[in-house]
């Protein structure tokens, strides 16, 4: 019977993980906001068509979201490292650091894990 790896950790690890949830959800909060300020920014483009919608388009309270895609970025890059950097420690014992080789099996198995679907894509992009 297969064991639980989060049955083999130390207690304190396992609390640990619990709370790490929330640096998914803030990488998630990023993405979205990312997303939305991209999109609102490219609507823009429309504007040069109808010039006099620009003060209309600036005033309103969805242009505050251009200033917080450039703090958003900053921060879903930090916190998906981190994430990523805990996923590595995670399984290791106490005392003992990252070698070569378990960092090329943690990007391989990343790789693995993305590849099918990034070729997918470009076979769907490619046509």
């Amino acid at each position: 019977m297969a064991q639980n790896p989060s049955m083999s950790l130390h207690p304190a690890r396992i609390t640990l993980t619990k709370y790490m949830k929330v640096f998914n959800g803030i990488t998630a909060t990023c993405m979205i906001v990312g997303i939305w300020g991209q999109v609102y920014f490219v609507s823009w483009y429309g504007l040069y068509d109808n010039p006099q919608d620009i003060t209309k388009m600036r005033n309103s309270w969805m242009f505050t979201i251009i200033p917080a895609v450039y703090l958003a970025v900053p921060v879903l890059f930090f916190t998906q490292g981190f994430v990523s950097t805990f996923g590595l420690l995670q399984n290791k014992p106490d005392g003992e650091g990252i070698t070569f080789t378990d960092s090329f099996k943690f990007i391989g198995k990343k790789l693995l894990r993305l590849l099918p679907f990034n070729l997918f894509m470009m076979h769907i992009a490619l046509g």
